[in-house]
């Protein structure tokens, strides 16, 4: 991580081809809000010059900070999940997201250990990332009864001009399926952009293969199991899923596995898939964005929210919060910020 920020900017500045690269397009930074500020928090053990823990905070705004410096984005959004926004998922299956933090959760704990109440911590800097983002040009959305990752399916692949460049950063792989000529997911995680060339090379599936075997294979990170007995392999092998022609579908795997079955084959992942299907499907109900479960109303909210205006840079008190959690020391590294805000689409 730099800490010039104005050489950031300059070099932004200069590597900015919005009008040569995509001339009537914008491009789009979505960014899955709660994820990356937790994936922060556990993994960044900073304290500031108060002596408090700042890791989320500073290192969501690291995270921005580069997405910026990377792909220039004309307009940014950023999307947590609204009051009650796993009920509709938890009905389909109780224990769905039930892993929670705990105060072993940190990655580097001991540089942390008996200097902060975890979860205080956490919701102080929720509290400051949000006071945050209201002071810039930025588009927060949360809104009960929804997940942030709906919220972004709708946004990315329904709402928002499809001719506009989108990059959904995110550790969730859920939003893979989502990739295509327009949409990439800049994986929190690996810090690699993976679009629709890429994710075949990289994980083995085009996008909406991808989801069909994460059906199977489930998600660990959300407490959703997957189907017993039905490896990678396995599905490769009978069903050609790492195909990049053909999206594989559900049922064409359970019709398969019937008609193996019924020719006597002898390999157990036919009567496995067809005995355990009921799991393949919840998954699919859990996992799938391509068409996300949202109502009429809530839509009109969101595209309330996305007509609505931007919020207003209020330079003193941003400022104030990014020198509080030392991610600009002076006014040369807040410069950077001022710019591009100052920049950004209205």
């Amino acid at each position: 991580m730099k800490n010039d920020f104005l050489e950031d900017f300059r070099n932004f500045v200069s590597n900015d081809k919005s009008s040569e690269t995509y001339p009537q397009k914008g491009r789009i930074l979505v960014v899955d809000g709660l994820n990356v500020f937790l994936r922060n928090f556990q993994a960044v053990p900073a304290i500031n010059h108060y002596g408090e823990h700042v890791g989320g905070v500073l290192g969501f705004f690291r995270g921005l900070h580069k997405a910026i410096v990377d792909y220039s984005p004309t307009e940014i959004y950023i999307i947590f999940d609204g009051k009650g926004g796993s009920v509709r998922r938890r009905k389909i299956y109780k224990n769905y997201k039930s892993r929670s933090l705990s105060s072993g959760s940190f990655n580097r704990f001991s540089d942390t250990r008996g200097l902060i109440d975890e979860n205080a911590s956490k919701r102080t800097q929720i509290l400051t990332l949000l006071q945050a983002l209201t002071l810039a040009p930025i588009r927060t959305i949360s809104i009960d009864g929804i997940e942030a990752d709906d919220v972004i399916a709708y946004l990315c692949k329904h709402l928002l001009p499809k001719e506009d460049m989108k990059v959904i950063m995110s550790s969730d792989k859920d939003f893979f399926q989502l990739i295509d000529n327009n949409i990439s997911v800049y994986s929190y995680e690996k810090k690699v952009l993976v679009t629709s060339s890429d994710l075949h090379s990289m994980y083995g599936y085009i996008p909406l293969n991808y989801l069909t075997y994460r059906c199977f294979a489930g998600d660990r990170s959300d407490s959703i199991p997957g189907v017993k007995q039905v490896g990678e392999k396995g599905l490769i092998k009978h069903f050609n899923l790492d195909s990049t022609e053909k999206h594989i579908t559900l049922e064409e795997i359970f019709a398969r596995s019937e008609q193996m079955i019924e020719e006597g084959a002898k390999a157990k992942i036919f009567k496995n898939i067809i005995d355990q299907k009921d799991i393949a499907y919840r998954n699919y109900e859990l996992m799938q964005l391509i068409d996300p479960d949202i109502s009429g109303i809530l839509k009109s909210n969101i595209r309330s929210l996305v007509d609505s205006d931007l919020p207003k840079l209020s330079t003193f008190k941003l400022q104030k919060i990014f020198y509080d959690i030392e991610l600009c020391k002076n006014d040369s590294d807040y410069f950077f910020w001022e710019s591009y805000f100052n920049k950004i689409k209205k």
